[in-house]
């Protein structure tokens, strides 16, 4: 069995998560809820996201050097969307690739916690999908008859 098969619900959340953000003018990319350093714009949410997916995937399992996403680095929502598509595209083919066994392998997380591939993508698809109901909150709060 490849990974794709085990998690094949990954297939669709892309597509949700782009759904979400269908529309999204730039001051609602940036809004905020309260000005708070721990609050987080969709912007914000989504830059996220796509950090968590490369880190995970190339700088855990692949061992590449990533960089993070910032409102300097990914301003727009129409950029970040296309970075999070090819990345997502990278994701799925490896994917594909992956074996069994291959979900048994163990790769250094943060701090050096050991975490096995299977472990990863679950973590992948649960943090895309918690995060994508808080883009949805944030879109709500800001305009609340869309």
């Amino acid at each position: 069995m490849k990974a794709i098969e085990k998690f094949a619900m990954i297939e669709g959340q892309l597509e949700q998560t782009v759904s979400a953000l269908e529309g999204i003018s730039q001051e609602e990319f940036d809004w905020k809820p309260v000005q708070h350093e721990k609050v987080r714009s969709i912007g914000d949410l989504l830059r996220h996201i796509v950090s968590a997916e490369d880190t995970f995937i190339n700088r855990f399992v692949m061992g590449k050097d990533v960089q993070p996403r910032t409102p300097q680095s990914h301003p727009t929502a129409d950029g970040l969307i296309a970075e999070f598509q090819n990345l997502r595209t990278q994701t799925l083919t490896l994917m594909r690739q992956w074996e069994e066994n291959d979900l048994t392998k163990s790769y250094a997380g943060f701090r050096g916690m050991q975490l096995t591939l299977d472990k990863i993508l679950q973590i992948l698809i649960g943090h895309e999908i918690g995060h994508r109901s808080q883009l949805l909150l944030v879109r709500r709060l800001k305009n609340p008859n869309r």
